[in-house]
């Protein structure tokens, strides 16, 4: 219990960005010697060059970085325990560290990367007000396309490239006549367009549980609140497997077996959180032939059917073109 507290001690204050000094550490247990092999394995696995050691006094770049992770403090110490002794046999526990690892190695640096849609400042600032609510569990009111929105905030997230909020939206008031109007949906809005966010001293006391469930499998913005997830089975191809698991996008795409029919093909269960498959027919789209569906029928017609209205709008609209004189 001692080693698990003292861990735990100095992973929730890296969390908050405070240094920690290993010869502080030299008359209890575990000591300076164990405490290093442990925050190695956490640079190593996890924060990359956000964690760094100068002279025997670490440091973090990124403070919170638990929450930007996805993990508690006690998830990250079974997880670089079990991959700091997979170390010393490198045939053991091999899928763990090249798939879900890698899932968490990356989330840290997300925001920084190119595919991420560009953070303003009043962005910045909604975002930060809107975290603060959840974190102190209090509904938030904002402007979102011309109306004042009464919200209980579950989570920010960002997907294909742009940032939404999710929240259980409670109240809708009209800007002129300040009528109000009782909404009581789960809704998801785009960050860019959240204007005026103000935290409100009201506790959020809604169920978010299915709600963080379903964000699991979101591959963008189009969700579906009130279905339940429909179960998509995908036939990836051996070229592509391979960016499938490492990518912590698809990180619950679970391959099953390969096919049986289509022998360079591996079978693939998910889910689509879309009553019109919004959500996952793009990615289809985009890695097609590599990616062909198996099940449902509706996600094959819908399929089809964007690829026809593209295919009209490609042909119909194409415009007159002269050879160069």
């Amino acid at each position: 219990m001692q080693y698990l507290d003292t861990m735990l001690d100095i992973i929730e204050r890296l969390n908050r960005g405070d240094k920690i000094e290993l010869n502080k550490y030299k008359n209890r247990k575990p000591g300076p010697r164990t405490i290093k092999n442990y925050l190695n394995g956490m640079k190593k696995y996890f924060l990359k060059e956000s964690l760094r050691n100068e002279h025997g006094v670490w440091l973090i770049k990124r403070a919170g970085f638990l929450k930007i992770l996805g993990i508690s403090a006690n998830e990250l110490i079974a997880l670089v325990d079990i991959l700091n002794k997979a170390e010393n046999n490198p045939d053991d526990l091999k899928e763990i560290k090249e798939r879900i690892v890698m899932d968490y190695s990356n989330r840290i640096f997300s925001e920084s990367t190119e595919n991420k849609e560009k953070i303003s400042t009043p962005m910045r600032i909604t975002i930060q007000t809107i975290n603060n609510a959840i974190d102190a569990n209090k509904k938030i009111s904002f402007v979102f396309s011309n109306y004042t929105r009464v919200v209980q905030p579950c989570q920010i997230f960002s997907k294909e490239y742009y940032w939404y909020l999710v929240g259980y939206e409670e109240k809708k008031i009209e800007p002129k006549t300040k009528n109000e109007e009782n909404v009581c949906i789960m809704k998801t809005y785009s960050v860019n367009k959240i204007k005026s966010a103000e935290r409100l001293n009201e506790d959020i006391d809604y169920d978010f549980s299915s709600a963080v469930d379903i964000l699991k499998y979101a591959l963008n913005g189009y969700i579906t609140w009130e279905d339940k997830p429909k179960d998509v089975h995908l036939l990836i191809h051996k070229n592509l497997t391979n960016n499938i698991d490492r990518a912590g996008i698809y990180k619950h795409w679970t391959k099953i077996y390969p096919s049986e029919t289509n022998r360079d093909y591996i079978i693939y269960k998910t889910k689509s959180v879309h009553r019109e498959f919004k959500d996952i027919v793009p990615t289809i789209m985009k890695y097609a032939p590599e990616i062909k569906i198996l099940d449902p029928v509706e996600l094959m017609k819908a399929s089809h059917d964007k690829i026809q209205e593209i295919s009209q709008i490609f042909i119909n609209e194409l415009p007159e073109y002269e050879e160069p004189s």
